[in-house]
Order: C-alpha cells, then sequence, then structure tokens
C-alpha cells in the first residue's frame, strides 16, 4: 500500500467486516450469489490488508451487487 499512515488489518477485524456486510446485504433483501461471495469474500481482504486497492475492491463489490460494471 502507498500509504505511510496505512496499518493492515487483522483477521479478526477482517471477519467482523465480512460479517457486518453480510448483515447490511441481508437487511436489504440481498445475496450473492456463490461465485460473487466468494470473489468478494477475497476482495474484501485483500483491500484491508493492504493487497488491493479499497477502490477498486468496492467498485467490484458495487459491480457484482447491482449487476453494472464499474466502468
Amino acid at each position: 500500500m502507498s500509504d505511510p499512515g496505512f496499518t493492515p488489518a487483522t483477521d479478526a477485524q477482517i471477519a467482523l467486516a465480512l460479517a457486518q456486510a453480510d448483515g447490511a446485504l441481508a437487511a436489504a433483501g440481498h445475496y450473492l450469489d456463490p461465485a460473487d461471495r466468494a470473489a468478494s469474500d477475497a476482495e474484501i481482504p485483500a483491500a484491508m490488508r493492504g493487497e488491493q486497492s479499497f477502490d477498486d475492491a468496492v467498485a467490484a463489490g458495487l459491480a457484482r451487487i447491482t449487476g453494472k460494471d464499474p466502468a
């Protein structure tokens, strides 16, 4: 990650974030199909560890939820 102040998330923080995302989607009555869920479960932790751009992970996740290309 290029931000010198970035602190990678712990596994516990990542697990909490994934659980919160599940709760938000469920509250909205939306559930991801297994392939999209697997992709999201890989991208979110990668972004939280600084291995992937957070903006890219969010854009990809929103594209999966809305069915629209992030471009």
